[in-house]
């Protein structure tokens, strides 16, 4: 291992004979910034100062913009050799790369040309970095440490090609690894079990990678960079002494800058799973024999700084519970017996949270009441990071605890007698009856109460037997005819609702007493008004209650002698009456007749003359010849007496 304190001379950087030298032997080393002890003859590659190389990742994720959109970096600029070209296919490839997993942050350069010098072993004579910077205040962002390859041109044994790492201004560099130039060169094409190698991508381009411990990276940036800092790339490639220096080809434009890059941390990809309920229909917590339906929520998150490739997420349904729909925004989700599965694709490191719905029905039995149902098994999910398998477990989601199912109940109604008569009121009992065979309970609450052709009024049940309940109503008949009594029960926490009608019960009329009213007359006079008075009425009802016409009969005439005469009553009518009419008499009195005697004279000495009189008030054409029985004048005066 070497560490460096100043910039190498620029005429280590030309490329010399392709002589062969030896690699020296160094030992492992667990600290990044330790100087390498002395050179030992007879090293084969790989050979790691301070770090021993992990597997290559399968995968590798694009470096983007902080829009998402990969970076592609123009081809072929004037001025700058293809084995320093960052390189795009013409424009239509990603440029640059970053992958992590575990301890271990994997970089990866597209270039223009293949970098491996066939004629010294190894890489060519370039430097191919990236400067990793924090944001020092809002929108600035600094280098704090820089890491690469460098290949090295043909010198002496101490001087490999290296993976290293270093601080910003590239005064203090320290390799990670280094690759030998003796026999066996080292051959970085398609290399395994070293810190670097070159991977064809096609079209005559090169990917170059390497990897670095990301401890390496903290130390050299003197903390300032942990595996959760948020941080941006910039990669490049360069032919100056300085190693943290890019002075050839820049991912993006003519110049470092970091402005509009994806901001990432250099924590491998997770897989953080969490999973909610919420209720949808039915009762929540649930209820013995009623359905509960629930949407499961299962979330998944990669809060690393890399791609989590090929997710799958698996959440199993308990047996009992029905899956009744499965949907996500995101990838493909599907079910296959009470195993649903969701393969949301790729990952983005730092992306949004991205999620998936599970609506599942449940229909607890008496058996589950008191307990804590499982609706939705804990989430288990897994993806990998190129390199490692990544696992994520969600939370299992439980309802309850379970509540009693409604005990069914039945509502009679009971009225003693089977008839009673119009207005008249009775006693009836209500009795609510819970029917569940096992465990009844007395009901409670209110009953409301309606009726047919009549009228009751709500009660409240009291407990009678360890299972029923009574209370008691009055019945008034309001109208004659067949009536009922009927009763809602609306049921209660632990009680369903239910109802109940009375047998029929016969409403008679209310029998009715219509009394004709006496009344007189003078003989010769046209029969009077009749009227009639009323004996019975019920619930506040008068005449205008009733119909049809009243109509009055006698024998009676103007002409009528004196004397009495009855009066009889009828025609009227009602639905909720019977009618007994009671007559009257109209009596006839004498018509007043006043006789007046005319007067009369006579000589002395002669008889009284016969007397005459006049007669007023007679009626009917009567005359004194009707009299029964002629008026008597009498005198004082008296004839003369004989001689």
């Amino acid at each position: 291992m070497r560490a460096r304190f100043a910039p190498l001379p620029p005429a280590r950087r030309r490329r010399i004979d392709k002589l062969i030298h030896v690699l020296p032997l160094v030992a492992l080393m667990a600290q990044a910034l330790l100087v390498a002890p002395t050179a030992q003859a007879g090293a084969v590659y790989p050979n790691p100062p301070n770090a021993t190389p992990v597997a290559w990742p399968s995968s590798f994720s694009s470096y983007t913009t902080d829009t998402g959109s990969p970076i592609s970096d123009v081809e072929g600029e004037a001025g700058v050799g293809s084995v320093y070209d960052i390189s795009s296919a013409g424009g239509g490839s990603t440029s640059v790369f970053l992958a992590l997993s575990g301890n271990a942050a994997f970089f990866r350069a597209r270039v223009g040309t293949n970098p491996i010098d066939t004629g010294k072993g190894g890489f060519d004579n370039a430097t191919w970095l990236v400067l990793i910077a924090t944001e020092d205040s809002p929108g600035v962002w600094t280098t704090k440490a820089v890491t690469g390859v460098d290949g090295k041109p043909v010198g002496s044994a101490a001087a490999p090609d290296t993976v290293y790492v270093g601080n910003a201004p590239g005064t203090g560099i320290t390799d990670v690894y280094q690759f030998t130039k003796d026999p066996p060169a080292f051959d970085p094409l398609n290399a395994v079990g070293t810190g670097a190698r070159v991977v064809a991508a096609g079209g005559g381009q090169y990917f170059i990678d390497w990897q670095i411990p990301v401890s390496s990276l903290v130390a050299a940036s003197g903390g300032a960079i942990t595996t959760s800092t948020p941080v941006r790339l910039f990669f490049g490639s360069s032919a100056a002494a300085n190693l943290a220096t890019i002075n050839k080809d820049y991912m993006t434009g003519g110049a470092v800058s970091f402005a509009g890059l994806a901001t990432v941390t250099l924590s491998p990809p997770t897989l953080t799973l969490t999973e909610s309920k919420s209720s949808v229909t039915g009762p929540n917590p649930p209820q013995a024999t009623v359905a509960s339906v629930y949407d499961i929520t299962v979330t998944a998150h990669n809060t690393g700084g890399s791609n989590l490739f090929s997710p799958s997420i698996v959440v199993t349904i308990p047996a009992g519970v029905s899956i009744v729909s499965e949907s996500s925004a995101t990838g493909s989700i599907g079910a296959v017996g009470q195993t649903v599965t969701w393969t949301p694709g790729t990952m983005a490191g730092g992306a949004a949270t991205i999620s998936a719905t599970i609506r599942v029905s449940v229909t607890p039995t008496v058996p589950d009441v008191g307990s804590t149902m499982t609706i939705a098994n804990a989430a288990a999910g897994t993806g990998t990071d190129g390199v490692s398998t990544i696992t994520g477990t969600g939370t299992a989601q439980t309802a309850g605890p379970v509540a009693d199912a409604p005990h069914a109940t039945a509502t009679a109604v009971s009225c003693p007698g089977a008839s009673m008569t119009y207005g008249d009121a009775i006693g009836c009992t209500v009795t609510v009856t819970d029917t569940r065979v096992a465990g009844p309970t007395v009901p409670t609450g209110i009953v409301a109460m309606s009726a047919v052709k009549g009228s009751s009024t709500a009660c409240s049940l009291a407990g009678a037997t360890s299972s029923t309940a009574t209370c008691s109503v009055t019945f008034t008949a309001t109208a004659a005819g067949t009536g009922s009594v009927s009763a809602d029960y609306a049921g209660d926490s632990t009680h369903s609702s239910s109802s109940g009608t009375s047998a029929g019960i016969t409403i008679a009329k209310k029998g009715l007493t219509v009394s004709v009213d006496a009344a007189g007359k003078t003989y010769g006079d046209a029969n009077p008004g009749f009227s009639v008075g009323y004996s019975g009425f019920v619930l506040g009802d008068t005449a205008s209650a009733l119909g049809g016409t009243l109509a009055f009969s006698t024998s009676a005439t103007s002409a009528s002698p004196v004397g009495t005469y009855a009066v009889t009553a009828s025609g009227l009518t009602s639905a909720n009456y019977s009618f007994s009419y009671s007559p009257a008499n109209l009596t006839v009195a004498p018509a007043p007749l006043t006789i007046t005697a005319d007067d009369a004279s006579r000589p002395y000495g002669d008889p009284n003359p016969t007397f005459t009189a006049a007669y007023s008030g007679f009626v009917n054409g009567d005359d004194p010849a009707d009299l029964a029985t002629p008026p008597v004048m009498a005198t004082v005066a008296t004839p003369p007496r004989a001689t």
